[in-house]
């Protein structure tokens, strides 16, 4: 799995999720910080990455519908530090079917992980 992290996101979780054999690249490493949420976007589905950010744009379903990109996790935590973000990340890559998220939301709060899955296409049964 590909993983772009955004800007409000600490660097360290590249170390992390690389570790972890996740390929991780940051908005940093490409010269993104300070970009619009559309030049972050136009990278993150080019390169076909998973983003992970704290940006609750990123989850507005109008603008990136769930099936046309490679995933979003959205970060809802109450009191966001380092230390609780590399934690919590740590936990959900570890314990989680990550790889079966491509093209979903997942927002991530103390309390609970919700995935919201693209629908599967109906396809008519054969008569």
């Amino acid at each position: 799995m590909r993983i772009k992290l955004d800007e409000n996101l600490p660097r360290s979780l590249t170390r992390l999720l690389n570790a972890l054999g996740y390929d991780t690249l940051t908005v940093y490493d490409q010269s993104l910080q300070g970009c619009d949420d559309a030049a972050i976007w136009n990278a993150v589905v080019q390169e076909q990455r998973f983003l992970i950010t704290q940006d609750v744009e990123f989850a507005d379903l109008r603008k990136y519908p769930l099936g046309s990109h490679s995933g979003v996790m959205l970060l809802r935590l109450q009191f966001p530090n380092r230390e609780q973000i590399e934690r919590v990340i740590h936990e959900i890559f570890q314990r989680e079917p990550v790889a079966q998220w491509h093209g979903s939301l997942v927002i991530v709060s103390e309390r609970k992980l919700r995935v919201i899955r693209p629908e599967k296409p109906n396809h008519p049964e054969n008569s």
